[in-house]
């Protein structure tokens, strides 16, 4: 945990309440005066000098590879999204994933929290102590999946992963360079983990077969917005559940469509106003083309009218605002 703050600017499109997608320029606070110059700080936990930072910060790692969070199970690597699910007093509760794909091991959760027990990503969930600025403990919540990247907390206080991989059953593929596994189970899916105890390790189908990069709900209505990291084509997607709350339920998926702007990769100005709307996913577990590339769903939106994106990463709703960024997005990039 590290103690201080700092701001920072970012630009990002922004999808309006009323229907309106909008590219608007970051406006960061600056601070009139910084801290002060960086130095090496060493770690509370370890000791190590792993930062600088400015005279009367400190902080404290926790959770680290290899550390046991089981009996005889030790933590995975590869760290990457997570989320704070919860609070109960000082105790701050966090999902953490873990991006694996060609990892030997297997499942490093229980059985009941395991999709596919061959490969290892998934996540784990840890509690710190804010009080005392002190790691409390780590256990595996959810294994069995495929390179899980981001995701997304909801408002009741789960853990979307997603796993950005689009891998179907039977289909070979390198956990190490000497072996090649044929998949049992179909990947590209996003699981819930729920924010005490294990994930039931069912893929929410409906969200779609995709490379899931991140997720966000809506607390107003439960919808919720997902980004896809693909290329060179990807889509922005929506998620509209039967019952708000409960994803395992089903539901619709649709994907965004600017009017007038079938391409949003490139040639867009700051402050340009488009109106949308959203288009049907008809066949949201055909995550594959007929050519066998990962691109199924995207090309189902496009072929509906749907608007090409490129590499989208993160996504936010904030006070009935949507705001997600593209890694390659705008002319500099593309």
């Amino acid at each position: 945990m590290l103690q201080g703050g700092l701001g920072l600017g970012v630009a990002a499109l922004g999808l309006g309440p009323v229907g309106t997608l909008l590219a608007k320029a970051g406006s960061g606070l600056r601070a009139s005066q910084g801290y002060g110059p960086l130095a090496p700080v060493s770690d509370r936990a370890t000791g190590l000098p792993l930062l600088q930072l400015p005279r009367g910060f400190e902080y404290t790692s926790f959770g680290w590879a290899g550390e046991e969070i089981a009996p005889g199970q030790s933590c995975p690597g590869k760290h990457d999204g997570m989320g704070v699910v919860g609070a109960e007093g000082d105790i701050v509760t966090l999902v953490r994933n873990h991006e694996l794909t060609r990892e030997p091991g297997g499942s490093f959760a229980p059985a009941a929290a395991t999709y596919d027990s061959d490969v290892r990503g998934g996540t784990v969930t840890l509690r710190f102590d804010t009080a005392r600025g002190a790691f409390v403990d780590a256990t595996p919540s959810l294994s069995g999946t495929l390179v899980n990247c981001a995701g997304g907390v909801t408002p009741w206080g789960s853990w979307l992963s997603c796993e950005e991989i689009v891998v179907d059953a039977g289909q070979k593929v390198r956990i190490t360079k000497d072996y090649v596994h044929e998949m049992k189970r179909s990947h590209g899916f996003v699981f819930e983990v729920p924010g005490k105890g294990l994930s039931n390790a069912e893929p929410l189908l409906d969200m779609g077969q995709m490379e899931h990069e991140a997720a966000a709900v809506d607390p107003r209505d439960g919808i919720v917005y997902l980004t896809e990291d693909q290329e060179p084509h990807a889509g922005f997607y929506r998620f509209i559940p039967k019952v708000p709350g409960q994803l395992h339920r089903g539901g619709r998926l649709q994907m965004l469509r600017a009017e007038g702007a079938p391409d949003l990769r490139r040639g867009r100005r700051v402050g340009e106003v488009l109106k949308v709307r959203w288009v049907e996913i008809e066949e949201p577990t055909r995550g594959r083309s007929a050519n066998g590339d990962p691109d199924g769903l995207v090309r189902q939106g496009l072929a509906n009218g749907g608007s090409s994106f490129i590499r989208l990463e993160g996504v936010i709703v904030e006070e009935g605002r949507v705001f997600f960024i593209s890694t390659s997005g705008g002319d500099a990039r593309c």
